[in-house]
């Protein structure tokens, strides 16, 4: 069992496979086997980094205090912790959204990132405002860092990620 100490933490992972790495982050309070229906054939091609989330899975203790910027540095730290070299980064849910924010704001960590049913702009929907006002705190003057559509805007993207692809879909009842 490979674990890393976080602060009040202890976060579990795992590393199947071999090849370039790839850092799998599920969604909030989600741990690594929501990607069990394709770990196998990824690991067949990459080396993949699975990784429970706080406050799920075989992170312990299952009650530790969770966040967008908790996930964020959780996933960097295991980056460095691994001493890995750029990884390609795959997220679902909040965990595409940290994906792309992490991308974005760290791109000298990451060669590639995708990102599946992200929540894109959540500053600008009821629900993202509402999550992140329960996940930062109301002081909404650092919530721009924490929308992957806002630091696009912002130049975040030019130079480092000069192709993206963001397709939400049309039947998303968070839009």
């Amino acid at each position: 069992m490979a674990t890393l100490r976080r602060g009040d933490a202890l976060l579990y992972y795992e590393i199947r496979g071999t090849g370039r790495p790839l850092l799998l982050v599920a969604g909030l309070a989600a741990d690594s086997a929501y990607w069990v229906p394709v770990v196998d054939a990824l690991a067949a091609k990459y080396r993949v980094i699975l990784l429970d989330n706080r406050g799920s899975g075989r992170t312990a203790p299952l009650d530790a205090a969770t966040s967008i910027g908790t996930m964020a540095d959780d996933c960097i730290a295991l980056v460095r912790h691994l001493e890995l070299p750029k990884v390609h980064l795959a997220g679902h849910s909040m965990g595409g959204h940290g994906a792309l924010t992490l991308a974005l704001r760290h791109p000298q960590l990451y060669r590639s990132v995708s990102a599946f049913a992200p929540i894109c702009s959540p500053t600008r929907c009821a629900w993202g405002v509402k999550a992140l006002g329960s996940y930062l705190g109301p002081d909404t003057g650092h919530w721009p860092q924490h929308d992957a559509s806002r630091l696009i805007e912002g130049g975040a993207a030019r130079g480092r990620f000069d192709q993206i692809l963001v397709d939400q879909g049309t039947a998303d009842n968070f839009m």
